[in-house]
């Protein structure tokens, strides 16, 4: 789940989702991501969840966040049958803003990024389809599929630096295998532009056998 604009830096806010998840399912782990920027209150926008509950959880066999620390997105990574592997990744991608506040998620991106990298001036939402592909990548790399659940803030349909990382990546819409011929909706009531997204690596869109989206009521 991304975007879920809570500061899980708050201790009671961690404790209550981790509390909750194990009062539903019983097993269950649950990797939280949000910057480590200081925000001073519960509500912080960006952020979200990844969780793995029930049996699968005897399954992951490592957990973290992105390489840069600034906790842009979570994953797991399961085994399965065969020494088959599965890196599960969920992650928000900041939104195009002209002139971002000094609170939005953004501006936080920027310059955690220019701090680290040593910049001035940067693109926090390129530098995030850049960091994602290496880290996808390297995955791959060590023989893992990957399952992407992100807010991409992008349609796939356009061009841009969304639809080149998936075509990077070698990663497909594991919506377009939903069993009907009906159109993929928009992410929201009222828009008409689909910005969340779940792709997956070949072999996952070969094995999807169905597949369906539920809008955001806003």
């Amino acid at each position: 789940m991304a975007k879920t604009n809570v500061n899980w830096n708050v201790a009671n806010e961690e404790h209550k989702i981790r509390r909750s998840a194990f009062k539903i399912f019983g097993h269950a782990h649950t990797n939280l991501f949000t910057s480590s920027m200081s925000y001073g209150t519960v509500h912080k926008p960006g952020g979200g969840i990844l969780g793995v509950n029930n049996r699968w959880t005897g399954r992951i066999f490592d957990t973290g966040s992105d390489s840069r620390g600034i906790k842009r997105w979570a994953y797991a990574s399961l085994s399965g049958k065969g020494n088959k592997k599965v890196t599960f990744i969920s992650a928000y991608r900041v939104c195009q803003q002209a002139d971002p506040g000094p609170k939005t998620v953004s501006m936080q991106e920027h310059l955690l990024l220019c701090e680290q990298l040593d910049k001035q001036i940067i693109n926090p939402r390129q530098q995030f389809l850049d960091d994602l592909a290496d880290f996808v990548g390297m995955k791959i790399g060590e023989g893992h599929e990957i399952i992407l659940m992100l807010d991409a803030n992008k349609d796939l349909d356009e061009s841009g630096p969304w639809k080149e990382f998936n075509e990077r990546c070698n990663l497909y819409d594991l919506m377009e295998r939903q069993k009907d011929d009906n159109p993929i909706p928009a992410s929201q009531e009222g828009s008409t532009r689909r910005i969340d997204y779940i792709v997956g690596t070949s072999t996952v869109y070969q094995a999807t056998i169905s597949a369906g989206v539920d809008q955001i009521n806003s």
